[in-house]
Parts: structure tokens; C-alpha cells; sequence
């Protein structure tokens, strides 16, 4: 009865990760805007894209990522903007010049006339309008500055995290593979006494069910590390690449 069980247990499990199969498969076609459902399929192995045994400088990965880049350009333009309007209060001084020959054939040989001059425009009438403007301009570059920091703040927060969980999913592989190892050669040693009559029938029920137990808890592992791995990419502005067959 209890293998019944079990083996009714294995087969819901089998039907649910099928049913689980085609809802990743819609949410993807969904994702990638197709109009019709397309079956794709995931191959390979598990293994990391990249070695992670060092600790990247996670100020110079923020300062990289296309979020934090747009508001460093934002605020560029911001101070741009008000050097603009600050220069408006400086007079302006224009030179102009002129030089030229006149005759009655080609080319003329005369020698000609030679003018220059200069004019200097200074803003005077126009009320409080350009100190506004400047006002607006130095308001929206602070609000330029604190959006960069807050970004900032929040990109670094979000790659310690990211980087954290893609650290322990690494180190729980290696874990987990070690306990399946361990009950996987229990069962062998288990299996031999079973069969010489050493070994109880419950004794052998148990540690077969626990390898099943810890080869499940391996292989989640395993993918649980490369959704953190994945995460880890998404932080850094990164793209998944495949190969193409």
C-alpha cells in the first residue's frame, strides 16, 4: 500500500511539472509577443554562465547599468540646462567686419573699403522672467542629483541582494550534492543487506524514500541556481544568450 502511494505520489508530480511546463511556455510566448503559443523547450546542462568566486566591485557594476547610466545622463542635461539660463544674465558682445573692392571691371582692383564694429546687448527689461527660468533650471538639477543617489542606493541594494542569493544557491548545490551522495551510497550499502536478509524491509522503505527526498532537494537546487544566476544578470542590465542550432 505504501508503494502504491508512492508511486501515485511520483505520478501527480509527473502531471503537475507537465501542466507547469505548458503554463512556462505560454507566460514566455506572452513575454516575447508572439500571437500564437509556440512548444519551446529548455536543454542543457546545469551549469553557471560565468565563475563567481570573487566578489565584483558592485560600485563600478552600478555605475554600468542602463538604469543608473539614464539618470547620470539626466542630470548632465539638467546641468546643462542651467548653465544655459545663468549664462542668459551675462551681456553679450558681438563683432562684425567687412571688407571689399569696387570696380568697373572683373575682378576689381580698386582698392576697397574696410569696416568693423562691435555691439554689446545686456538684459535689462525683462522683468523676472529669466531669474525664474534660472530658478527652474538649478530646481530641476537637484532633483536630477538626488534622482542619481536615490538610484544608485537602490541599484546597489538590489546587486548585494541579487548577488547574495546567487552566492547561496551556489553554496546549497554543493550542500545538497553532498547529502544525495551520502544517501545514494546508503541505499547501495542498504540494498546489498536487504538482499542477505541484514537489513529490515522498513529500514530499506526508509533510506530508498529518503534518496528520492534528496535527489528532488539536488536537482531543485540546481535550478533554484540558475534562477539566481538569472536575477543576477536582470540586475546588471544584462541579456540571456542561447545558441542557435
Amino acid at each position: 500500500m505504501t508503494a502504491e502511494a508512492d508511486r501515485a505520489q511520483a505520478e501527480f508530480e509527473i502531471e503537475q511539472a507537465n501542466r507547469s511546463i505548458v503554463l512556462a511556455q505560454r507566460e514566455l510566448s506572452k513575454g516575447l509577443g508572439l500571437s500564437e503559443l509556440r512548444l519551446v523547450e529548455a536543454r542543457g546542462e546545469f551549469f553557471l554562465k560565468e565563475n563567481y568566486d570573487i566578489k565584483p566591485n558592485m560600485d563600478y557594476l552600478a555605475e554600468t547599468t542602463p538604469f543608473l547610466r539614464q539618470l547620470i545622463a539626466k542630470k548632465e542635461a539638467a546641468r546643462y540646462n542651467l548653465n544655459s539660463r545663468e549664462a542668459d544674465f551675462l551681456p553679450k558682445v558681438y563683432i562684425d567686419g567687412s571688407l571689399g573692392r569696387t570696380d568697373d571691371n572683373w575682378p576689381p582692383r580698386n582698392d576697397g573699403n574696410w569696416s568693423a564694429g562691435f555691439s554689446v546687448s545686456l538684459p535689462l527689461f525683462e522683468g523676472g522672467s529669466r531669474i525664474a527660468e534660472a530658478s527652474k533650471a538649478r530646481s530641476q538639477w537637484n532633483q536630477a542629483k538626488s534622482d542619481e543617489r536615490s538610484g544608485k542606493d537602490s541599484v546597489l541594494v538590489t546587486l548585494e541582494r541579487t548577488w547574495k542569493n546567487l552566492c547561496d544557491a551556489i553554496t546549497n548545490v554543493a550542500v545538497q550534492k553532498k547529502f544525495f551522495e551520502a544517501a545514494e551510497e546508503r541505499a547501495k550499502i542498504t540494498r546489498a543487506q536487504y538482499s542477505t536478509g541484514l537489513a529490515s524491509f522498513n529500514d530499506w522503505v526508509i533510506i530508498e524514500d529518503n534518496l528520492v527526498k534528496y535527489q528532488k532537494a539536488y536537482l531543485n537546487a540546481q535550478a533554484d541556481m540558475l534562477l539566481a544566476e538569472a536575477y543576477w544578470i536582470q540586475a546588471l542590465g544584462g541579456t540571456l544568450e542561447y545558441g542557435k542550432e
